[in-house]
């Protein structure tokens, strides 16, 4: 094969076999299937689980045509194995709001509506704490 050729494979399913098998565990770049999102959250590679959105919790093809290996949030695997699945509308809340905190006891769930409402105030409280310390800061200038 010469600089800048490509190999063409013999059919889609050889290709298929090929990517699969360089995926998860079997990668060259395997790191143990442990990982962070880029907004904090702790990703686990768990296959089979019921949350992957992958047929059988195997590998699956996002939207956009890359594979995905199954992985699901780590809050969420520990809250379950504690208390069993997470009923539909909840969603697992990290009570110190650390997001890779995922002890047992940081851990509560609750509906999507009180999660919401929980974030509203804690914006609040923020905007409010903000407003106070532009006024400190406006009178030490004085």
């Amino acid at each position: 094969m010469r600089k800048g050729e490509r190999y063409i494979w013999k059919s889609p399913e050889a290709a298929e076999r090929k990517r699969v098998s360089t995926l998860g565990p079997n990668s060259a770049s395997w790191k143990g299937g442990r990982h962070y999102t880029a907004n904090g959250y702790v990703m686990v590679y768990t296959p089979g689980h019921p949350r992957v959105t992958g047929v059988n919790g195997e590998y699956f093809r996002s939207p956009n045509g890359h594979y995905r290996c199954p992985y699901v949030m780590e809050h969420i695997i520990i809250w379950e194995k504690a208390n069993g699945p997470l009923p539909d509308g909840c969603v697992v809340h990290h009570l110190n709001g650390v997001k890779d905190d995922n002890r047992l006891c940081n851990l509560v769930a609750l509906t999507s509506k009180k999660h919401k409402l929980i974030f509203e105030e804690k914006a609040k409280r923020i905007r409010e704490l903000e407003d106070e310390i532009k006024v400190l800061q406006g009178g030490m200038k004085n």
